[in-house]
């Protein structure tokens, strides 16, 4: 036992304390020595406890009183004979316990108190037996010993339990209790080993991993991408089996190759199916989404010629994973409607081109750009046009009619959405061009009356005050803004109409029929439960269109394409010759100059830093490119068909000029820069490059930088160190299942100064399941070491864990601050009664003023 002063700083006041005892002792000069030294030796008891009491003095003594924490592993590892065993133990150690508290905690990724462990099993997937560790200790208070039992298979995946160990406080113990999976079967697929790249047709070996915990006979099964390629019934031995499988590659980029088992009696089916990639290299291979219903023939044949491997699908086909889009050199649009696409697919377009370096070509026709409704989408921003337009002074002015259900179903997201679309729609008009805006629900409301364009700022705010409530009454909404078209001069009259409810019935024919007889064209959209039937009826009848909507999200891009529709002025049908802007050795072996008339393009804007090759012979971009990202973009605003190609189609180059065009903006990786490896380890992956230059020297002092594309769609951006010459590594943790993508790239310094990104081949890792599924037996060695590292038992007797231990302690404190200011009051009240009691006089100038006022009359 000792005593020691958490605040000994304080104890300075001592010195203090003395002169002012020093001053009293001074004033004490007119009472007797006797009571003068029995009073002051109380104030100087006073002054020095409350003193020490401010340093806050403690008293620490040694005990033995333990208090015991049962860690119990929950993780998935651990099977149902497992965890009962857990808990048969655990209420044991409970029954015996007597005085000691007894803690139980469950941990597997993390740790959770048993009463309020959640029923999300995704934390079972991993195991922290250090974060269970250091949990448990930091729940024993101060003073008492530590008594930590781990009831877990040892199988950790996260963390080094017995570098910890090392950490924990002498007087802590950790026993253990090893829990074995029991005796039920599983078979699974550790591991699976490909080649890390292929040639088209050539033939590889694919070895598999399979792990049993008995022997038996098993069924396995070989897929290449969704189709089985190879079955086998094969018996394995209890432990590790290799199988080797011949594989090919087939008529794509890249495939995910996958092993699965199936064994009678296995007891956990997560762990029998794994799967890995396979890039191939060799020619390029093209996906052209084509939105008609007839094929480019002449295009395709031309491609095929040049040795391209093309694939054609409609919208529909678009892969919505990067891992799909990536086994693809570039893809092509040719008249595809942004309707048909999902925001998904367009934003997964553009993530292809900016992060994985992939190369992107949209042609012209009437349901590309502008037209195609790609106005403010993923799809534009990766263009090097704008599908906006600066429609020419002379053309033929248009007024337009913007109807929008205002009802109660609106409320929210639907509403904004169209709101947005109303604005994006009057963005797409010329100053001279005539615009109205109505709303209704059971009524109508002339949001704006029709007017010239030229005050947008009034549109703006009136549209943004919209807000929702009420029925639905389309009727005289529809008749309104037919008397608001007809009372202005203009060629093209075009009304859009939006609801997503069923109207109170009305003369709608008669409604649509006015509409014709005054030159007005008639469009509808329906979003959701709307009544789609009448609606796409009205819009026949009004020779628009209907646009069935699911998601109000579309709603902004339909409002644009159905303006720039009316508008007429994006597609431009009139022959002419194109010009070259910006010569490029791509053409150097193409007379461009003698090529074919064209017969139409899409209007569009160059945006400010893309680079014109051809142009009309108006000024329009005809050929445009630009790099985007990682990637490259260009765009051909004719067509690849016969309606504007019509003898472009039949022109002797037209093969060759098509052929470069594209490897101008194919993906291109520099293979002979560097090979780029991957190495699994206990937490992930590591990623090596090594760089040579073309004598096959070793490159250093290179920035090399991978961009990882996660399971999940989120990206990670490492820098590689070099470990030894022009060999550069990085550590990446991926125990997340699914497709891991990994784009390595080198930035070097050119002669000019500037720096050069070079990318290197991508490479994809697969992770099947988690690493937790790949348990054996427990790690008993692990287990053992653990307690013996912190004096803890193996299996131990639940009443030995009460049994105090005589070599472990644990100091308890006692502060006696909370004694010492009790005792400072009561001397203070002591010499308070001696004062009153002992013989003391009052100094001798106090006393004659006393005398003096008491002889006044």
């Amino acid at each position: 036992m000792h005593m020691e002063f958490l605040q000994p700083n304080r104890l300075w006041l001592l010195v203090l304390s003395a002169v002012l005892l020093f001053s009293y002792w001074r004033s004490l000069v007119h009472i007797s020595c006797f009571a003068k030294i029995r009073i002051f030796a109380i104030r100087i008891l006073i002054f020095a406890t409350i003193i020490v009491a401010m340093s806050d003095p403690v008293v620490n003594y040694p005990s033995h009183e333990k208090q015991i924490v049962l860690l119990m592993d929950r993780s998935a590892s651990i099977t149902e004979p497992g965890r009962k065993v857990a808990d048969d133990y655990a209420r044991r150690v409970r029954e015996e316990s007597g005085s000691v508290a007894v803690h139980q905690l469950e941990f597997a990724r993390d740790v959770r108190d048993s009463a309020n462990a959640s029923q999300d099993d995704s934390w079972r997937n991993e195991t922290n037996l250090v974060e269970a560790i250091r949990y448990g200790l930091g729940l024993v208070p101060d003073g008492y010993v530590p008594e930590l039992v781990l009831l877990s298979d040892g199988n950790e995946t996260d963390g080094d339990v017995l570098a910890y160990a090392e950490t924990i406080p002498k007087n802590a113990a950790v026993s253990v209790v090893p829990l074995e999976p029991g005796a039920s079967s599983d078979v699974r697929v550790n591991r699976i080993r490909v080649p890390d790249r292929v040639r088209f047709g050539e033939s590889f070996n694919i070895e598999t991993e399979i792990e049993s915990t008995t022997s038996g006979p098993i069924t396995i099964n070989l897929y290449r991408d969704e189709f089985r390629v190879a079955e086998e019934n094969v018996t394995v031995k209890q432990g590790r089996n290799t199988f080797t499988f011949r594989g090919q590659t087939g008529d794509q980029k890249s495939h995910i190759y996958t092993v699965t088992v199936r064994a009678s009696g296995d007891t956990l089916d997560v762990n029998n199916t794994l799967s890995c990639h396979v890039s191939g290299h060799g020619r390029p291979q093209i996906l052209l989404i084509d939105g008609s219903k007839r094929r480019p023939k002449e295009f395709l044949a031309a491609l095929e010629s040049q040795e391209y491997d093309i694939q054609v699908r409609p919208p529909s086909g678009l892969p919505e994973d990067m891992d799909a889009l990536a086994a693809f050199d570039a893809i092509l649009f040719a008249d595809v409607p942004a309707e048909q696409l999902t925001t998904k697919q367009m934003e997964q377009v553009r993530d292809y081109v900016r992060f994985a370096g992939g190369g992107f070509f949209m042609f012209g026709g009437e349901d590309s750009f502008g037209p195609g409704g790609y106005y403010k989408t993923p799809i534009e921003d990766i263009l090097p046009v704008t599908c906006d337009f600066t429609r020419k002074r002379n053309e033929a002015s248009v007024a337009l009619a913007l109807v929008i259900d205002r009802s109660g179903s609106m409320t929210g997201t639907n509403l904004e959405l169209a709101k947005q679309a109303a604005r994006d729609a009057l963005a797409l008009l010329k100053p001279s061009d005539y615009a109205c805006v109505l709303a209704f629900d059971s009524e109508v409301y002339k949001v704006v009356p029709v007017q010239n364009i030229v005050s947008a700022g009034l549109f703006d705010e009136a549209i943004g005050s919209l807000d929702a409530g009420g029925g639905t009454n389309m009727y005289p909404a529809m008749t309104e803004a037919t008397e608001q078209l007809r009372s202005v001069t203009a060629k093209v009259k075009h009304m859009i109409l939006l609801t997503d409810g069923h109207s109170t019935p009305g003369d709608f024919t008669g409604a649509v029929n006015a509409m014709t007889q005054n030159g007005i064209t008639f469009s509808t959209v329906g979003i959701g439960s709307a009544d789609q039937a009448l609606l796409e009826s009205l819009s026949q009848q009004g020779r628009g269109r209907h646009y069935p909507c699911e998601s109000a999200t579309a709603i902004p891009r339909i409002f644009t394409d159905e303006t720039t529709r009316a508008t007429g002025s994006a597609l431009r049908e009139i022959p002419f010759q194109p010009v070259v802007v910006t010569h490029t050795d791509t053409f150097a072996n193409i007379a461009i100059e003698a090529s074919p008339l064209l017969l139409g393009w899409n209007a569009t804007r160059a945006k400010a830093t893309s680079q014109v090759i051809l142009a009309t012979e108006q000024g329009d971009p005809l050929l445009a490119w630009w790099r985007y990202g990682l990637g490259m973009s260009g765009v051909f605003t004719s067509d690849i068909k016969s309606r504007w190609s019509a003898e472009w189609l039949a022109w002797p180059e037209f093969s060759l000029f098509w052929s470069q065009t594209l490897r101008h903006i194919l993906r291109s990786y520099d293979e002979q820069a560097g090979q780029v490896t991957l190495r699994e380890y206990e937490d992930g992956i590591v990623l090596a490059v090594d760089l040579t230059d073309a004598s096959g020297n070793f490159q250093h002092g290179e920035e090399v930088k991978t961009e990882v594309v996660t399971p999940d769609g989120g990206r990670r951006e490492y820098k590689l160190t070099e470990s030894s010459p022009g060999h550069y590594t990085a550590q990446i943790d991926s125990r997340e299942p699914g497709v891991w993508i990994f784009r390595t790239s080198v930035l070097r310094e050119t002669q000019g100064g500037s720096k050069e990104e070079t990318l290197l081949p991508p490479v994809t890792h697969i992770v099947g399941y988690p690493r937790e599924l790949q348990f054996g037996p427990a790690d008993r060695d692990k287990l053992e070491r653990l307690a013996l590292k912190t004096g803890g038992a193996m299996t131990p007797a639940p009443n030995d864990l009460t049994r105090p231990d005589g070599h472990r302690t644990a100091i308890r404190s006692v502060s006696l601050w909370p004694f010492l200011l009790p005792l400072a009051i009561f001397l203070y009240l002591i010499e308070l009664l001696l004062r009153r009691l002992g013989d003391f006089r009052l100094p001798l100038g106090i006393h004659k003023k006393r005398i003096s006022m008491e002889s006044e009359p």
